[in-house]
């Protein structure tokens, strides 16, 4: 990118239509999350939950860039009784449209 030329920094609505975007088209969807055998059963988040969240889910912080230039952004819905935290890192080509998004962690927290 030139040095003259001044980026718009994300928002969280533009991330929450890039990570729908990239929810339809599961080509640019990579999950990086692996379970091990310490997980109790109600940590577990299933991978429909995951899209969820990303589909119909908000981005709840601003949108920040990690050290590899790519957006890093926090989405949240309620599912199946839990508060669902996503955390992705969205890649962008030149034009500003999605590339990749890395699903970096899932945070669930049961409510009773």
């Amino acid at each position: 990118m030139p040095e003259n030329v001044f980026e718009i920094p994300l928002t969280p609505r533009m991330a929450e239509r890039l990570l729908r975007e990239a929810v339809e088209d599961s080509s640019k969807l990579v999950n990086t999350i692996t379970y091990g055998p310490t997980e109790a059963w109600y940590e577990l988040v299933s991978s429909r939950q995951v899209i969820l969240c990303l589909k119909e889910g908000r981005v709840v912080d601003v949108p920040s860039r990690d050290e590899h230039g790519n957006w890093i952004a926090v989405s949240y819905r309620l599912c199946g009784g839990s508060d669902v935290y996503v955390t992705t890192a969205i890649e962008l080509n030149d034009n500003r449209t999605v590339k990749t998004v890395y699903v970096l962690k899932v945070d669930n927290r049961f409510r009773l």
